[in-house]
């Protein structure tokens, strides 16, 4: 199993992507700035909409 964190692209540098807080992880789909998405192991893994991010930032703070 995989956990995966749910962030949002500041930046994009070639395959990499700069995060909301910072981070700068690889990109195995192809991202924009804005960008909503799930990150695995230091890669973004999937793009996913701006409710399923709320929705799994939620979970995130209640749990």
């Amino acid at each position: 199993m995989c956990i995966t964190k749910p962030s949002r692209v500041a930046d994009v540098k070639g395959r990499e992507a700069v995060l909301e807080d910072g981070r700068r992880v690889k990109t195995a789909v192809a991202v924009r700035k804005g960008d909503y998405v799930l990150v695995g192991m230091g890669v973004v893994i999937e793009r996913i909409s701006k409710k399923e991010y709320e929705q799994l930032r939620s979970y995130a703070t209640s749990a």
